[in-house]
């Protein structure tokens, strides 16, 4: 009898091992397999019981990355990283909730509406005399924000290891898989990297590469060498050839461009990303590290014709939002390129960000509103901010910079993370019940609004957190 068991026992270790090699074979199914922080073949089964495959060299990195509660969020690791920093208690004890939450708020957004070619972007009033936001807006795959609805659902699967939020990520990539070749949009990298960036980053599927490398051509065909960067709009009034508008945002779709030139897209993606985040930070960084939302160039000079702003309170204002770009995407040149000029550029436009935020961390919609306080706030900037000034932490040298830096991270995220019945922003009321579809809420200039990438960048935040603290 006892031999018999044995010999069960050994038949089922060999069809354990069979069937992890097979999914091994499919990167894609993979997913399906491997825990959050570890989805390739890399896990050791003293690392990880849910891993079957050994391989011994990856098993101490595949632990860090389990512990840690991520592996790399958005082109951010932990993983090299030999600064320390300590945990918040406060934070520590919403996260799980939050991620509870999150995760309800998701499943409830992916069921709505089974059509996978429509995106929930923003909320909306179902009653345009009510102030409430409180139905999702869906939008078509072609707009700027639909990237990252699959980008939640990559980022929850990442935390919970549940593959329908992977299942779900990949449906709804189908449709945007045909935005790779669109060559009217400055947003590609907004819709690519949250979507088949994240993918490729947990599935480890090389079949997600091409898409993102041709979406990176395509958005580098909007550079203007004159300028000496990729044209933004190009809708309305920003339509004319006899104009080249810039805006801030722009520097988050650098990073497409980056990756791409480092897996086969060619160096000039690398160039063009340059030159765009140096002439950036000569007409659109101020002395007083706030920035311009807007530059309007003569496309034949590179000449500027004038400065603008839309969703800020004016033109020599500080729209909050147009700020979080700029900390976030000159911590991520800086990373992908080491020039010490980004460094003292990201530092800038956080120094002035850090000095200027009201108590509980989370910005006015513009900082130099006369109206505030009466103003609405903005949940998105704050999650962006946090993200950047997260990754700041880790690139200075100073002690005290990067603890200033990381410091006003933990409290905006923990603000971010606190119910609204609490004077929070997370959409709860003191019974936990949402009062919006979404996560965050007063993500925009306008009411109550939520908006998909408060949520998406809110995610990462605490990834990121959770990398750096090891809590």
């Amino acid at each position: 009898m006892v031999r018999f068991v044995r010999i069960l026992a050994v038949c089922g270790l060999i069809l354990m091992v069979f069937t992890s090699l097979v999914i091994a074979v499919d990167g894609d199914a993979a997913v399906k397999k491997y825990p959050p922080g570890c989805t390739k073949a890399c896990c050791a089964v003293k690392t990880n019981p849910e891993c079957s495959l050994v391989e011994p060299a990856c098993a101490k990195t595949c632990d860090r990355a389990i512990k840690s509660g991520c592996s790399k969020a958005a082109g951010f690791s932990c993983l090299p990283n030999k600064k320390k920093f300590e945990s918040s208690a406060q934070l520590d004890k919403l996260i799980p909730g939050v991620f509870e939450f999150a995760g309800a708020q998701w499943t409830k957004a992916a069921n709505e509406n089974p059509d996978r070619t429509k995106y929930p972007c923003r909320t909306k009033s179902a009653d345009k005399k009510a102030p409430q936001y409180d139905k999702w807006q869906f939008f078509n795959a072609d707009h700027w924000t639909a990237g990252f609805a699959p980008g939640n659902l990559w980022y929850l699967y990442e935390i919970t290891g549940d593959a329908k939020y992977a299942d779900w990520a990949k449906e709804y990539m189908v449709g945007l898989e045909g935005q790779k070749d669109r060559k009217d949009t400055h947003d590609l990298g907004f819709v690519m990297m949250p979507s088949y960036g994240n993918g490729l980053r947990l599935t480890g599927n090389e079949a997600y590469k091409p898409t993102i490398v041709q979406t990176a051509k395509s958005l580098a065909s909007r550079f203007n060498p004159a300028v000496g960067c990729t044209r933004s709009w190009e809708w309305g009034k920003y339509s004319s050839k006899n104009i080249c508008p810039v805006v801030i945002d722009n520097m988050m779709n650098l990073e497409i461009l980056f990756w791409a030139a480092k897996n086969g897209g060619g160096k000039n993606l690398y160039d063009v990303a340059v030159s765009h985040a140096n002439q950036t930070i000569k007409e659109q960084v101020r002395d007083n590290g706030t920035t311009y939302h807007i530059v309007i160039y003569d496309p034949k000079t590179g000449d500027v014709i004038r400065k603008e702003a839309r969703p800020g309170y004016a033109t020599e204002s500080c729209w909050s939002r147009g700020q979080s770009w700029a900390i976030y995407g000159y911590a991520m040149c800086y990373r992908e390129t080491g020039d010490p000029n980004y460094l003292e550029t990201a530092k800038k436009v956080a120094d002035y960000w850090v000095a200027n935020l009201p108590e509980d961390s989370v910005p006015f919609y513009d900082f130099d509103d006369p109206a505030i306080p009466n103003v609405n706030r903005d949940s998105s900037a704050a999650a962006v901010a946090a993200c950047g000034l997260l990754e700041l932490s880790t690139q200075v040298d100073s002690g005290e910079l990067s603890k200033k830096y990381y410091d006003s991270a933990v409290k905006t995220l923990t603000t971010l993370c606190t119910k609204e019945s609490d004077g929070g922003y997370l959409a709860q009321d003191a019974g936990g019940k949402a009062t919006s579809p979404t996560v965050l809420k007063r993500a925009y200039k306008k009411g109550e609004r939520g908006v998909n990438y408060a949520d998406y960048y809110l995610l990462e935040g605490l990834l990121r957190y959770k990398c750096l603290s090891g809590s």
